[in-house]
């Protein structure tokens, strides 16, 4: 009798099939906090062009309030705004007073903008 030998079965995956891809990792330091950082600022050739009420808001998103006295300038411009603003504007801008926060620029500036860029296309009334 005999039967033989077993039979073999062949080769494997050639050895290059699997192959590790180290360069998809991304540096740690991109952290996704980057976004809500503030990226803009007016120019004067913007603040020339704006109305006195825009102008102001523009310096008071601009304005750098982490400095001692910052915050009470910063109110004052606020203040001045909301006295150039028509009564249908001083709700949003109060709002924007109680969202500040002297040490960070990022979350009033950025409402401010907002608000700068709606009240540019539809002034309050």
């Amino acid at each position: 009798g005999g039967g033989g030998g077993g039979g073999g079965g062949g080769g494997g995956a050639p050895l290059g099939a699997v192959q590790v891809v180290e360069q998809q990792q991304e540096p740690a330091r991109a952290a996704p906090k980057r976004a809500s950082k503030r990226l803009r600022s007016y120019s004067p050739e913007e603040r020339m062009r704006a109305s006195p009420l825009l102008r102001k808001l523009m310096e008071a998103a601009d304005f750098n309030s982490n400095v001692d006295g910052g915050s009470q300038a910063w109110k004052a411009l606020m203040q001045e705004a909301i006295g150039l603003a028509p009564a249908a504007g001083h709700a949003e801008l109060i709002g924007i007073m109680r969202a500040f926060r002297s040490n960070t620029i990022g979350k009033h500036g950025k409402l401010l903008d907002g608000l700068i860029e709606r009240w540019q296309a539809a002034p309050p009334t």
